[in-house]
């Protein structure tokens, strides 16, 4: 056989031309065959090809067919003869490409007169040789012409790039032949593995590249597709057996590889002579904690400080490391699992404001007087150590005392100047899932609360102001700008539970640029996100941003650079979004399944959609979708009994007791 990328050079012939003893050539699944006719049924022709396969052919699938008839009783015997002929005559491409040297285009039958090629051994190496020599003779529409110079070098390149990719495409192959259960296959080289694991989580995004994905189903064929990506990706160790899933059928990135190079530990130095206690405040299951805050009492007031993780102190920008975070964009807090945006070592050990730890941090500062009142501000990159992690219940706890007062003090004026209230969202009850072993519980987040308003303050204090700073220098940064208020939040999937999009109260919506512009929530006239770099990509860019400005010297991102990145990462952003609502649903489904079948349940009516009936359940806010046999009125207060969840079909069966 022989493999050709060019057009395919195809005759219509007479059949009564044609007759058993002849050889022929056709393509067969993209290869170029050699054949030798045996019979003739009808309208198609009886060939077998040097692999010993049966073919039954039109006469207008043959690219070329042979004059002299040969021996057909003995067709295996006959073929090896007529390809050692055919490999013998291979020097005739050297005569046909003088022929060609004019520069003028020709088809076959012109060069093989010009040539005196009569013999059929000779024509079959002509037209073998011309269609596999690519790299220096372009085949379009029946017509064979000499490359150029530049063309050639086109062609050279393209040639390799063809057979870099078969040996990787050979390469896997045989990795994938050899899975078997509890098995990993035969080594992948770092560079293929990385490279695998890449096009996997792109075929599950995008069903690309198709070549792959052929692959995969011509050498795992007893497979279900999707089920096969899942399994290679476990082999290659970049999903779990525990990842959740919805994550794992998502093409996200999920586990990282071993020693990915991009860190450089900061130079960390003693902390500045002042020392307060540094305090960092985040749910008691959190471990990558990335923001603190400080308060010490000076002769007019307060000193506040926010203290931030100086990731970009640590990370190279890009590093491998660097690039693999850019392709995860942010933490993903899902009900089973936390993906970390940093490998677990960086974001919850190395980078993370751990009690009684030294880490560098880009500090703020704001000096504030006895009446709440902002009088100065500044920051700064410095070394702290860190007091205490302590819960927002603790924190809450604090809040009589003193100096925690003045803070709350300071935030409450900031909120109100801003002309936010102290609810957050007029329901300020969040419940969000969480898997603890089998188990499935709700956990409750009240928003509301005196310690989350105060650090939220915080953060946006400390967000708002570098934007300030941000847009009034020649270094781009990333802004969160809000688009133009509108009447009503724009509808989403009909099926998807509320949770998964949060649009704001007035149905605004949030976008990355690099241009500032007024944030109406904010109130102000530009606005980033700094406050998070462990979790977020973006914020982390801004770090790298501002400690340019910081030092005057050139921004590690041109502001091309930036307008190149913003569409990737809010495409990544949507696919986590969409990731978070399908986790969600699977363990809502999983938990009413666990408590709540053949039990009343307090819920209200929604709307129909074309998988069943919307229900939002009552206790948590939560939406499910209903096969049932009664439509109730719309935002009709009702009790659902479950009979049974289809955890596949992502639905449940439910009695509506009105």
């Amino acid at each position: 056989m022989f493999e050709s990328s060019l057009g395919r050079h195809l005759i219509k012939d007479d059949m009564n031309t044609i007759q058993p003893g002849c050889m022929a050539l056709f393509y067969q699944a993209g290869l170029l065959v050699t054949g030798l006719v045996t019979g003739i049924e009808g309208t198609l022709l009886q060939i077998v090809s040097t692999d010993g396969a049966s073919h039954a052919l039109p006469a207008a699938r043959l690219c070329l067919r042979g004059t002299e008839v040969y021996d057909s009783s003995d067709p295996q015997r006959t073929l090896g003869d007529f390809q050692e002929q055919v490999h013998q005559n291979r020097d005739v491409l050297e005569s046909a490409l003088k022929v060609l040297s004019d520069g003028e285009g020709r088809n076959l039958d012109a060069i093989t007169q010009e040539l005196g090629v009569l013999s059929d051994p000779r024509r079959f190496a002509l037209f073998i040789n011309l269609n596999q020599a690519t790299h220096l003779v372009s085949h379009k529409k029946g017509l064979y012409r000499l490359l150029s110079a530049t063309e050639r070098q086109d062609a050279e390149l393209s040639e390799k790039q063809r057979r870099e990719r078969q040996d990787y495409l050979d390469q896997v192959q045989a990795y994938i032949r050899d899975l078997a259960p509890n098995d990993s296959g035969q080594p992948l080289s770092p560079d293929l593995k990385r490279q695998l694991i890449a096009e996997l989580q792109l075929l599950q995004r995008e069903q690309s590249p198709p070549d792959l994905a052929s692959l995969i189903r011509k050498t795992m064929p007893e497979r279900d597709f999707d089920r096969a990506l899942i399994e290679i990706r476990l082999a290659l160790g970049d999903l779990s057996p525990d990842t959740d899933p919805a994550l794992s059928i998502s093409g996200l990135p999920v586990n990282f590889a071993a020693n990915v190079p991009g860190y450089q530990a900061p130079g960390i130095t003693q902390p500045r002579g002042e020392n307060p206690e540094v305090i960092c405040v985040d749910d008691p299951d959190s471990r990558d904690y990335d923001d603190a805050f400080s308060v010490v009492k000076t002769a007019t007031g307060y000193r506040i400080g926010v203290h931030i993780t100086d990731v970009a102190a640590s990370l190279v920008p890009g590093s491998d490391l660097f690039e693999e975070v850019l392709e995860r964009v942010s933490s993903l807090y899902l009900p089973a699992e936390t993906v970390n945006m940093l490998p677990d070592c960086l974001a919850e050990d190395l980078l993370s404001l751990r009690a009684g730890e030294l880490r560098a941090v880009l500090s703020f500062y704001c000096d504030v007087d006895q009446d709440s009142g902002l009088r100065d501000w500044t920051f700064l990159r410095e070394t702290i150590r860190v007091g205490s992690n302590i819960s927002y219940a603790e924190l809450d706890a604090r809040l009589s005392r003193g100096e925690y007062q003045m803070v709350k003090a300071f935030c409450d004026a900031l909120r109100s100047e801003r002309g936010a209230t102290s609810q957050t969202s007029g329901n300020d009850l969040l419940y969000n899932l969480r898997v603890s072993g089998s188990r499935v519980r709700f956990k409750r987040i009240d928003f509301s609360s005196p310690a989350r308003v105060m650090i939220e303050e915080l953060m946006v204090l400390y967000n708002r102001l570098m934007a300030a700073m941000a847009s009034e220098s020649d270094i781009p940064f990333l802004y969160r700008n809000i688009s133009s208020y509108e009447d009503n939040v724009p509808n989403d999937d009909e099926d998807a539970p509320d949770q998964a999009v949060i649009p704001s109260q007035t149905g605004s919506q949030a976008y990355i640029s690099t241009r500032p512009m007024f944030h109406p929530g904010i109130g102000a006239k530009a606005y980033l996100h700094a406050s998070s770099p462990i979790r977020r990509v973006v914020d982390l860019i801004n770090q790298y941003q501002f400690h340019a400005w910081l030092e005057g010297r050139p921004a590690s991102f041109s502001q091309e650079a930036l307008d190149t990145l913003v569409p990737a990462i809010g495409k990544r952003l949507l696919l986590q979004r969409e990731v978070v609502r399908q986790s969600e649903r699977y363990w809502l489904l999983r938990y009413l399944k666990q408590d709540w079948l053949h039990r009343p349940l307090d819920a209200v009516f929604i709307k129909t959609s074309r998988r069943g009936c919307v229900f939002e359940l009552l206790p948590w806010g939560k939406r499910i979708i209903v096969d049932c046999d009664i439509t109730p009125p719309v935002s009709y207060e009702l009790k659902l009994l479950i009979t049974t969840v289809d955890l596949t079909g992502q639905t449940c069966r439910a009695e509506v007791i009105l």
